[in-house]
């Protein structure tokens, strides 16, 4: 669902998220896809999961760094074949499922412990490494890395990328206090 999330805020036109930034910035500079590109920079992250904290790597992980990059690619071709992206109303409502759809599906496979992204891991570890500040700010601080990265190597950034940078961790942080964690009452972690 996060590769979906994301195509969304692509079609939206209003920016992507942080992350989708920073790949769309690489992938600029590379000869490669951006589903290649996603899996290359996946894999370069999850060398520095495996030495930080290996117990974040699972099966999520996997298919996140294999497949995620490819959903967003086919997904995008998808909404713009099925929807005038040029419609501002449809743009707006392309950024809210995409924020929403990112947020919840973060605080779903947190929860579900079967392994995170790359990228969401960075937070995560430095949750557990800095038990005194809140998960929301350290995703907002992961994500403000990778959207001033992405900007730097030419990815689209846009309002989109400000809002998600600011919404997503705590829409995360929110939804794991109020339902998800609820789920998984013997998952304790720093909200």
């Amino acid at each position: 669902m996060t590769g979906v999330a994301v195509a969304f805020f692509n079609v939206s036109g209003f920016g992507v998220d942080p992350f989708t930034l920073m790949v769309q910035g690489i992938d600029n500079l590379l000869p490669v896809d951006y589903g290649l590109t996603y899996i290359i920079i996946s894999v370069l992250e999850i060398v520095a999961v495996f030495l930080l904290d290996r117990t974040l790597i699972g099966i999520g992980t996997v298919i996140n760094m294999f497949f995620l990059g490819y959903i967003n690619q086919y997904t995008s071709m998808l909404l713009r074949t099925l929807f005038n992206e040029e419609l501002l109303y449809v743009r707006i409502i392309f950024l809210i499922i995409g924020i929403l759809l990112q947020g919840i599906c973060l605080a779903m496979y947190i929860t579900g412990d079967l392994g995170v992204s790359t990228h969401d891991a960075v937070s995560l570890i430095a949750s557990k490494k800095l038990p005194k500040v809140k998960f929301a700010y350290l995703r907002i601080i992961s994500d403000t890395l990778c959207a001033v990265i992405g900007i730097i190597c030419g990815g689209v950034f846009g309002i989109g990328t400000i809002i998600s940078a600011f919404a997503i961790g705590p829409l995360a942080a929110f939804v794991r206090k109020h339902f998800t964690d609820k789920l998984r009452p013997s998952l304790q972690t720093n909200k």
